[in-house]
């Protein structure tokens, strides 16, 4: 809440976790949900705007940056392509959202603070601007998605967004072998094994919601709802969260390769 804004907003932030269904509690999927209720005496438009800058980006030393935003149907993708010789370098990011959307993935490329600038501006100005990706090899700062909206004295509106992952190779193995083939020999995650690329798990993501979200919600309201001392409830709540932690990693055999720590 904000004693400036005739909005009341809600957020709820989950991922799958269902037991007995290992394969969509593996899921490399998280969902955000926005909910809006207009607080004020009148009917009012607004705009929505999630915008990312690219953190998936891996520059190299001495040589231009590879890295692109693309859009992806109502959303757009953060990318790093690998290179060459260099697998673990790929890697994609989504932002999609569950409803149609305007995305803009060319960002001003100027110097210092440039694309932040202007990006506030648009968001300030209510603007929902919609621009392709650059030309091939040109790489944007980030990419954004908007959804304008109006709402009457006392509605709601709640604006779903999937966030999804693809990073198929790493360079992680036991040992400290030099020669190792990195496609072969390196720890690869399960979700890899089980989808071909991104555009794959935003569609599972995307199809499965309703269903995802009952079980997940299912569980997490059984095990709160326990008539066990708080202690006991944080120590299970705890234990299981590491679970969805770079603490354990799920390979794509399905086997599991756990660390003592997560460095």
């Amino acid at each position: 809440k904000d004693s400036e804004m005739p909005l009341e907003i809600k957020v709820v932030s989950w991922s799958p976790f269902i037991p007995e269904n290992a394969d969509d509690s593996s899921l490399p999927t998280g969902y955000l949900e926005y909910s809006f209720t207009n607080r004020s005496s009148t009917a009012l438009n607004f705009s929505f705007t999630f915008a990312s800058q690219n953190f998936m980006r891996q520059k190299l030393s001495n040589q231009k940056n590879d890295d692109v935003v693309i859009p992806i149907e109502n959303g757009f993708i953060l990318r790093q392509p690998q290179g060459e010789g260099q697998p673990f370098r790929q890697g994609d990011f989504s932002v999609v959202a569950i409803e149609n959307a305007k995305v803009n993935c060319q960002w001003n490329r100027g110097g210092w603070f440039d694309y932040q600038t202007e990006l506030w501006h648009n968001i300030e100005e209510g603007l929902c601007s919609e621009m392709p990706a650059y030309a091939e090899g040109e790489s944007s700062p980030g990419g954004s998605l908007s959804i304008p909206f109006a709402l009457d004295i006392g509605e709601t509106k709640t604006i779903r967004i999937i966030l999804s992952w693809y990073v198929p190779f790493s360079e992680l193995s036991h040992g400290k072998n030099k020669n190792l083939d990195l496609k072969k020999e390196c720890y690869r995650p399960w979700y890899a094994e089980k989808f071909k690329d991104i555009y794959e798990i935003v569609e599972y993501s995307k199809n499965n919601y309703e269903n995802l979200h009952k079980k997940s919600e299912s569980f997490a309201k059984s095990l709160n709802s326990l008539a066990l001392p708080h202690e006991i409830l944080e120590a299970v709540s705890a234990n299981l969260s590491i679970l969805k932690s770079p603490t354990v990693l799920r390979q794509k055999d399905g086997r599991f390769w756990a660390w003592e720590g997560c460095f």
